[in-house]
């Protein structure tokens, strides 16, 4: 049977739940963050069913034809269906976004919350790894991993998601800093309460909101380290449709068929600007202190 004071726990994590979603609802950026992420996943995951075309089936004949009727947003140099591919895109370049924020945050924010509940000298040599990741940006501690472990979807993933990992690192060691001097920790502590206990109900918990944040605005980052990848040739193969992978194709034709490289480019563009619109909506809505 529950006690007064877990109901009373509840009744206040349910209410917030739904604070949250009401500051989301009206929020401004959510309100254009979020339809525009549902339209990308809905042709996704219904891509089957939009298009009659084969988004890896070689037709030279329609070869680089403009939009059209029958292909509303042209070919490419293959003569496959640019819209057929760009909705077939979205699966695998978000598929790609939220693996790699995962493999971010799975090693990350375990890792900074050790370093910076224990301090120390494992803090000290935590963070100095952390630091030498740091020093290399996203874009070329991908490009590095990419080279060292070889082209191909599964290594493009680990690759972007390895080079998120510092920034989770750096997130949960400094919520963790200031966390671990509440009195209500010192108090569980005193208590006689196990660290790994204490490390997660009353610190990894309570750095979870934050962290969804980051993950938010880590995918968009995500997705556009993918693309860079694609892009510059060390992505997934040439045949399956990733936006980067596209947009990296038609800048050869740039003078002659600009359409080849506009839409994948204007999708990475919209994605990613819809999930950093997010990010802004949710770290407001996440913070009780602004009155939305």
């Amino acid at each position: 049977m529950k006690t007064a004071s877990n109901s009373s726990k509840d009744a206040l994590d349910k209410y917030w739940r739904r604070e949250v979603i009401r500051r989301l609802s009206k929020h401004r950026s959510a309100r254009l963050g979020v339809p525009i992420l549902l339209f990308f996943v809905i042709v996704g995951v219904l891509a089957p069913f939009l298009s009659p075309y084969d988004p890896i089936k070689i037709n030279l004949s329609e070869a680089l034809r403009p939009p059209s009727s029958d292909h509303i947003l042209g070919t490419d140099e293959l003569g496959r269906d640019i819209a057929t591919r760009i909705m077939y895109g979205a699966r695998i370049s978000m598929f790609i976004g939220f693996l790699a924020v995962l493999i971010g945050l799975a090693i990350g924010a375990p890792i900074g919350i050790i370093s910076g509940y224990y301090g120390g000298a494992i803090d000290f040599a935590l963070q100095r790894l952390t630091d030498v990741l740091l020093a290399f940006p996203g874009i070329l501690l991908a490009l590095v991993l990419v080279a060292t472990l070889g082209v191909g979807l599964t290594n493009v993933i680990i690759a972007v998601g390895i080079s998120s990992v510092p920034v989770y690192i750096r997130l949960a060691r400094g919520q963790t800093l200031y966390i671990r001097e509440l009195s209500y920790v010192e108090a569980v502590r005193a208590l006689g309460l196990r660290s790994p206990t204490i490390l997660f109900k009353h610190i990894f918990l309570n750095t979870v909101d934050p962290l969804i944040v980051q993950s938010t605005l880590q995918l968009g980052t995500a997705i556009l380290t993918a693309a860079g990848l694609g892009f510059l040739g060390l992505g997934v193969e040439p045949t399956i449709p990733e936006w980067g992978t596209m947009l990296g194709t038609g800048r050869e034709y740039l003078m002659s068929s600009p359409h080849v490289a506009t839409f994948p480019g204007l999708a990475i563009f919209l994605v990613v600007l819809a999930f950093n619109l997010l990010g802004d909506a949710l770290r407001d809505a996440l913070d009780p202190t602004l009155a939305l």
